[in-house]
């Protein structure tokens, strides 16, 4: 995706245009995974004038617009990735001894009733599973 594109799709979403934004946009696209704020404020912040308050920020703005899910927090630390057709809701599995996470297949159909099910008659807004061990 170039700088129109990201442009186009961001006003496309009633999100506010700014060089920040585009540049913050456009690394998450880049990156192709899993990412925090302070990963983003790292790769930007040598080209860039950007706080990372104000990468939290937009995070946020992109996360109520459903453009990137939080996926897991490790040790204070959130961790977002894309939403996509081509980036169903998954799994992740975080490893204690070197702290990589890694992302998983999706679950099945199957796999995701199971979960809407078990919770009976509470209203489900949001399913994340991470699993722990040495990778």
């Amino acid at each position: 995706m170039d700088s129109l594109q990201v442009k186009s799709f961001l006003e496309s979403k009633d999100i506010k245009v700014t060089v920040k934004r585009l540049a913050v946009i456009e690394c998450i696209l880049r990156i192709k995974g899993l990412f925090s704020a302070i990963d983003l404020h790292n790769q930007l912040s040598d080209r860039l004038d950007v706080d990372l308050v104000t990468v939290y920020r937009f995070l946020t703005v992109l996360k109520e617009k459903g453009i990137v899910r939080d996926v897991l927090s490790d040790e204070s630390v959130q961790y977002f990735e894309m939403t996509s057709m081509d980036n169903p809701a998954h799994p992740h599995f975080k490893c204690y001894q070197c702290h990589k996470l890694l992302c998983l297949k999706p679950l099945t159909f199957d796999d995701s009733l199971f979960f809407i099910q078990s919770a009976g008659d509470l209203h489900i807004d949001h399913v994340s599973v991470v699993l722990s061990g040495l990778c």
